[in-house]
């Protein structure tokens, strides 16, 4: 396992490449409201149509420009997350939806197809609590997420994890314009020792992907993971699970909890993450 500069990434001799389509959600409501507008707009004789057209009309615009930002950001050579070659496999450890933080830190992880011990297909099943839905009598919400596993044949994985660490903590460029860094992390470290791979809006899509891995390496069965409830937790537990929601990308529901937990104000939250996350160590589950 390598860790490699971002141009040294394979342009040729590449079997497969799975890349971020998160701008089909976008296009799918703005194809939704753009119809909304079109029949609004069909004349009905009624003399406030104008005004009833305006409001459809200007959401659409508003979506449309959504759109065409989330397409800026996944355009071009940097927008992939696995590509396959005959002598192994490349991740790119950077989103591509944060391609404006500095290109010389910009990493790739190549595993050799020697290293690889199996892929396999996990669902991971997360509960926040008083989020949208009711679970067994307590206020929470029931997150799944698709992921592909690729465990490897050893366990050294320490310099992986710096960089990951360092890519998390990397703050946006300053400039005349501020433009903010995603937090989109796809790249875990697992044990044992292996790599996650978060298949949010990755195209073509997990169960293609382990169908096109599987003609390489050994494919393990998929399997379910369940984080640990929230309610389950005692303090330090409870900190973990923060920590870790912060560290796989999810601010908004690291910051919430925070205030449910700490009773913190916005501003307090951010800063004690801001302290903490600079600490080493994992979930304490």
């Amino acid at each position: 396992m390598t860790i490699l500069p971002f141009n040294q990434a394979p342009e040729t001799g590449v079997l497969h490449t799975f890349r971020n389509r998160s701008w089909l959600p976008f296009l799918m409501v703005t194809l939704v409201m753009a119809g909304i507008t079109a029949y609004v707009a069909i004349p009905k004789g009624d003399a406030s149509q104008p005004i009833l057209v305006a409001v459809p009309g200007f959401t659409t615009l508003i979506l449309a420009l959504m759109l065409a930002a989330r397409l800026r950001l996944t355009m071009g050579s940097r927008n992939w997350l696995l590509k396959t070659t005959e002598r192994g496999l490349y991740i790119n450890l950077r989103s591509c939806l944060n391609r404006h933080l500095p290109g010389e830190s910009h990493r790739v992880l190549f595993i050799p197809a020697g290293e690889v011990a199996a892929v396999r297909k996990t669902l991971e099943q997360r509960h926040v609590p008083y989020r949208r839905t009711r679970v067994d009598g307590v206020a929470s919400s029931r997150d799944r997420f698709s992921c592909i596993d690729i465990h490897l044949a050893h366990g050294d994985t320490e310099a992986l994890r710096r960089v990951l660490r360092e890519e998390r903590r990397m703050p946006p460029p300053h400039g005349w314009i501020a433009r903010r860094k995603h937090h989109d992390y796809p790249v875990r470290v697992i044990e044992p020792p292996g790599v996650r791979l978060t298949w949010e809006w990755i195209r073509p899509g997990e169960d293609i992907a382990i169908r096109l891995l599987a003609g390489q390496y050994e494919a393990a069965p998929d399997r379910e993971e369940k984080l640990p409830r929230w309610e389950t937790l005692d303090d330090a537990g409870k900190e973990g699970f923060i920590l870790d929601l912060w560290e796989r990308g999810h601010e908004t529901d690291a910051l919430r909890l925070l205030k449910i937990h700490k009773k913190f104000g916005k501003g307090d939250a951010r800063i004690w993450l801001r302290e903490h996350a600079e600490e080493d160590g994992g979930a304490p589950w």
